[in-house]
């Protein structure tokens, strides 16, 4: 699967965050797929992303939630991101990819904004 693939609208239902090797591996579950977004650690300095995985035999998603409608947007230029929007708070849910994919040193990009559900637009604040 490439980064493109996942331009689009799907239904985000649970978020987590591990480790494969030396890589950090965000799990994402979208459309009922466990979609699993591999760094490249490179030397310690650099990093970018290396490959998604689909349904990998060792993902475990434990932070599950009510479906969320989101849609994939491409960024590139000096990145290769996907930015997941929530169609309802129209908000910044998820990114994924490489930052400074151009540059001397790139970045890998593995964001989570819960936040920004609008499953979450109340808080304890707002009480």
């Amino acid at each position: 699967m490439e980064l493109k693939d996942l331009v689009g609208k799907h239904w985000l239902f649970g978020v987590e965050f591990g480790h494969i090797d030396d890589a950090t591996v965000m799990d994402v579950i979208l459309d009922k797929k466990i979609i699993s977004i591999v760094e490249d650690p490179s030397d310690g300095y650099r990093s970018s992303m290396r490959e998604i995985l689909i349904n990998r035999e060792e993902a475990v998603v434990k932070n599950i939630f009510k479906p969320v409608e989101v849609f994939g947007f491409f960024r590139e230029g000096d990145c290769s991101i996907v930015d997941f929007v929530d169609v309802l708070s129209y908000r910044i849910v998820l990114s994924v990819g490489t930052e400074n994919n151009d540059g001397y040193y790139p970045c890998f990009v593995a964001l989570w904004l819960p936040k920004n559900l609008y499953l979450n637009k109340y808080s304890i604040y707002d009480l």
